[in-house]
């Protein structure tokens, strides 16, 4: 009985010190300094970094990409109508819709972009869009 004491206590003191951190290495983002381990949801600090991480402002190109990406995903809104562009968080809309709905609708999906800080748009509207016949670009006539 007693080597099965003596067995099992050594298994335990063996698996907690295979769970515990290395103390050579640096404590990872939430942890505790004395090495202890809290679950994801309960830290506070990984709650705050990861909202500084979602609305921290993203640079003008990954700006314009997820503005560009959020209307083309928007089934209200013909996003090859519209080109985007940012500089330092404002971003502007261009380009040519049939409705002012759809002016209104592009503006309000650029606004709801993470670091958006403001949406300059000059989207013009236009009731008679050109039709087809109508490009600058001259078609070629079937043989």
């Amino acid at each position: 009985m007693r080597t099965l004491l003596t067995a099992f206590s050594v298994l335990a003191i063996c698996s907690a010190a295979a769970w515990a951190r290395d103390p050579s290495t640096p404590p990872a983002l939430g942890d505790t300094p004395n090495g202890a381990e809290r679950s994801p949801g309960a830290s506070p600090t990984k709650a705050e970094d990861r909202f500084q991480s979602e609305t921290r402002p993203k640079s003008d190109e990954l700006l314009a990409t997820a503005v560009h990406d959020g209307l083309a995903h928007d089934p209200r809104v013909n996003s090859m109508q519209v080109q985007v562009s940012a500089r330092e968080g404002i971003v502007q809309l261009t380009g040519t819709v049939s409705r002012q709905a759809d002016r209104d609708v592009a503006e309000d999906v650029a606004r709801k972009v993470a670091g958006v800080r403001d949406v300059n748009n000059q989207i013009v509207v236009d009731s008679n869009p050109a039709g087809p016949g109508a490009s600058p670009i001259p078609e070629r006539l079937r043989p």
